[in-house]
């Protein structure tokens, strides 16, 4: 299922770039803060310029004088076992569709395997680059796996310094087989020694829904899209040891029922920008011209272990 809406959203994210070649970027509001169940509470509108200015501004980088120029020439054999071979041979900083790991992919078994990366983060921020290939038995393969460089100006991402990643090879045949990879790697294209995490700075604008000990879900922006409709643009934070989802279980506009149908994972020690999105036939079909409230009922639970007691599982109510 997952696999599934991932080659969705790559398909729908291609078409968008292409829809945008030769036009300008965009980005979204900030909003104030609230952690109550239905707490209402109101944001202040800025113009598209504004929010961009305020965006670049709230997310800081510290990486020294390195740059990901500098990542060219870096090559680094990520596995070679059990007839399996991932390798990154090179980057491409500046590529096309955004920054781009070459690498080459080795099958030397008798099985047709799929290698897949799953649950990426670059400089601690989640960014999955949607790619997988299939490469049949004893045949090799050259690849490029790219993140989407408007991704890394909304998070405030410059220089590169650190990858990290679950790499997943299986017998594309038959699913139900073990994995022969499922593990997390880290690669530092810039050097261990350059290694930090993006840090964002907040604004007196978000609107925090909710924070504990365990996670954390802030609004930092609403925005009208042409494409996807209407956006709540949150940004979250896992602080636990354990993989979470968060999700929405029900959601309302100005108290006519819209599911936005959202839900996110986020590794440990991560944080994600991640936008609440509805179609604008949901607006057209209840006649909504204006936002006035928005409920939302937010679940936060362990990712891998679903008797567990939840993190979060409260409806909140928010006035853009």
């Amino acid at each position: 299922m997952k696999k599934f809406h991932k080659i969705v959203f790559a398909i729908i994210t291609v078409a968008f770039v292409l829809a945008l070649v030769g036009c300008g970027g965009n980005s979204g509001n900030d909003s104030n803060s609230s952690n109550n169940s239905s707490e209402s509470a109101s944001s202040s509108e800025a113009t598209e310029s504004e929010a961009e200015e305020e965006s670049n501004d709230n997310n800081e980088e510290s990486a020294g004088t390195v740059d990901n120029e500098a990542a060219k020439d870096f090559t680094q054999t990520v596995i070679d076992a059990d007839g399996v071979k991932f390798e990154i041979t090179g980057i491409d900083p500046d590529d096309f569709w955004g920054y781009t790991a070459n690498v080459y992919l080795e099958n030397n078994t008798d099985k047709t395997l799929m290698f897949a990366i799953d649950e990426a983060s670059v400089n601690g921020v989640m960014s999955d680059p949607f790619w997988a290939s299939e490469v049949a038995p004893g045949k090799k393969s050259n690849e490029s796996i790219s993140w989407s460089s408007t991704s890394f100006k909304e998070a405030g991402i410059e220089a590169v310094t650190a990858i990290e990643f679950i790499l997943r090879v299986y017998d594309s045949d038959d699913y139900s087989a073990d994995d022969l990879v499922n593990d997390v790697f880290t690669i530092y294209p810039l050097g261990e020694e350059n290694a930090m995490n993006v840090v964002r700075t907040s604004s007196p604008d978000d609107l925090v829904l909710f924070e504990n000990d365990d996670c954390k879900m802030t609004i930092i922006g609403f925005e009208e899209d042409d494409i996807f409709g209407y956006e709540v643009k949150t940004y979250l934070e896992n602080k636990s040891d354990k993989k979470l989802l968060f999700s929405i279980d029900e959601g309302s506009i100005n108290g006519f029922m819209a599911d936005p149908f959202w839900g996110t994972s986020v590794m440990p020690g991560k944080v994600e920008y991640s936008d609440i999105s509805w179609t604008k036939s949901t607006f057209e079909d209840n006649k909504i011209e204006e936002v006035e409230s928005i409920e939302l009922h937010i679940k936060v639970r362990d990712y891998d272990d679903y008797s567990a007691e939840y993190f979060v599982d409260d409806t909140f109510t928010v006035e853009p």
